[in-house]
């Protein structure tokens, strides 16, 4: 998620990395500095597991690199946005939590 503790920690990391950039009077390093880190930590962080992703018709196993490749992307800003959004709203994750609690109930009650 978006605000999981790893992400969290990642992008305070990175936020003192590039804290010159981030606190730069010209608006647009300092944008660019932001975009920078969403983007690394979404790719590290959030996009975890991801599977079925096609890009020109092929189909590409997902890696951290990959992510940042793509979201990174100036014509694929809308994606970034996309993906940002999707795993801000923790309604997305509801569905696979209880799942995973239904399964280890039912495991524990065949013993």
């Amino acid at each position: 998620r978006y605000n999981s503790e790893r992400a969290t920690q990642l992008r305070s990391e990175l936020a003192s990395e590039h804290y010159e950039q981030l606190t730069s009077t010209d608006k647009s390093v300092a944008e660019a500095a932001a975009n920078k880190i969403e983007v690394e930590v979404i790719s590290k962080e959030v996009l975890l597991n991801w599977e079925n992703i096609y890009f020109g018709g092929e189909k590409i196993d997902y890696t951290p690199e990959q992510g940042i490749k793509f979201l990174g992307n100036p014509a694929l800003k809308d994606l970034l946005t996309f993906v940002t959004n999707f795993s801000l709203n923790r309604m997305n994750y509801r569905d696979k939590v209880e799942f995973e609690v239904t399964e280890s109930v039912k495991g524990s009650s065949d013993s």
